[in-house]
């Protein structure tokens, strides 16, 4: 009887495992997140020892890790934002060691930033995420500014293009507060904040 009863509670136990794991996925609790770094020329400002991007690639190293760690199941992709667009510079995946081996390679280069196509970018690897999913856009951003491509769309198209694909975005600034990029945050149910200094970077 006894061995019965262990199975019994062993069954018992998976399948509270397994409605546990099931509750999550319906509550979106399945994280997808694209986390843009700007590696245009304001990342090589020395406000930051040695440089911003420098303090930004460690930082982000150990965000790395802790995401895994507390989102076991979710996936994350690293974006990098450089001559006025964006690029992916890993696949969404739950492999943090590709993640990490290609943030250690990330330059800063001599040109300018584009929020416009980091948030393009995001919506195209996001859109078709399952429902279940929770989409995320991270942006780590030094510009002061952004340089969006001419033509009809606007960057307040494209706010409202990640409103209605349920895009949360959130910005962190090392340089001062930017109204658009308060903005987008805002819009999106993200949240918005400036760094002070490495220490603070990493608390946000």
């Amino acid at each position: 009887m006894s061995m019965q009863g262990d199975h019994y509670d062993r069954q018992r136990s998976r399948f509270a495992k397994e409605r546990r794991v099931t509750e999550s996925v319906r509550r979106g609790l399945i994280r997808y997140m694209v986390l843009a770094i700007d590696c245009s020329e304001a990342a090589a400002e020395k406000d930051y020892r040695p440089n911003r991007l420098t303090v930004v690639k460690d930082v982000v190293e150990n965000f790395i890790v802790e995401y895994y760690d507390q989102n076991p199941i979710s996936q994350l992709c690293l974006a990098s934002i450089a001559d006025r667009t964006a690029e992916t510079v890993t696949e969404l995946s739950g492999n943090p060691k590709n993640h990490i081996n290609q943030l250690r390679k990330l330059r800063c280069t001599e040109s300018l930033a584009s929020l416009h196509n980091t948030l393009q970018l995001a919506l195209d690897m996001l859109r078709h995420i399952p429902a279940y999913g929770h989409r995320e856009l991270v942006i780590i951003y030094s510009s002061l500014s952004t340089t969006d491509p001419l033509g009809a769309e606007t960057i307040e198209d494209q706010i409202q293009k990640m409103v209605m694909n349920k895009v949360r975005v959130s910005i962190i600034c090392l340089s001062a507060e930017i109204f658009i990029c308060k903005r987008i945050t805002e819009a999106t149910g993200g949240s918005f904040a400036v760094a002070t200094d490495a220490k603070h970077l990493s608390e946000l």
